[in-house]
């Protein structure tokens, strides 16, 4: 009985690892410890140890309350590849949408100075951007602002489109 991989196991642990995922993706998202495969990790453990705590002293008799002393290998097995899989797709979804953050440095040149410092600060605090190596100079090309955020694609293209309304030219190159 214990081997045995019901659909409601299955469900239970896929349920886990959806809800642990979505727990993740808003810690991800807002830059937080413990992103999306971390909660995934927790919650699909979580949820293997209690089915077969419950599922052992419903066979054998005892509390079900107690964590299970070894894990079943089947269940285990199941379990690995289940997470694997869950992950290689989130790599590749995450890859393939850009919601993974990564570092990356922006640069606004504009003909005039008039503001453009603090209405660029106003529109990074705005997104809620944490902005680092904040430097701004005057060159040939005009006034320069150039700052570090940690971004996700679809970040990056929305800080561009608001600096972009700022009447200046705007790049953005990744550092890593």
């Amino acid at each position: 009985m214990l081997h045995d991989l019901t659909s409601f196991i299955v469900g239970r642990l896929l349920l886990a690892t959806v809800l642990g995922g979505i727990i993740g993706l808003e810690r991800e998202l807002r830059h937080k410890p413990a992103g999306l495969r971390t909660s995934m990790l927790i919650s699909l453990g979580a949820a293997q140890f209690t089915i077969i705590s419950f599922a052992m002293a419903s066979a054998v008799g005892g509390d079900h309350t107690r964590i299970a002393a070894q894990i079943i290998p089947g269940t285990a097995v199941f379990t690995t590849l289940l997470l694997l899989v869950a992950l290689v797709l989130l790599g590749i979804a995450e890859e393939r949408y850009g919601l993974h953050s990564q570092l990356t440095t922006f640069r606004i040149t504009a003909a005039d100075q008039a503001g453009m410092i603090e209405r660029v600060h106003q529109i990074a605090s705005q997104m809620g951007l944490e902005l680092r190596r904040w430097q701004s100079h005057r060159s040939s090309d005009g006034f320069v602002v150039e700052f570090d955020a940690d971004v996700t694609v679809p970040k990056e293209r929305e800080l561009l489109s608001k600096l972009g309304a700022l009447h200046a030219h705007c790049e953005a190159h990744s550092l890593r």
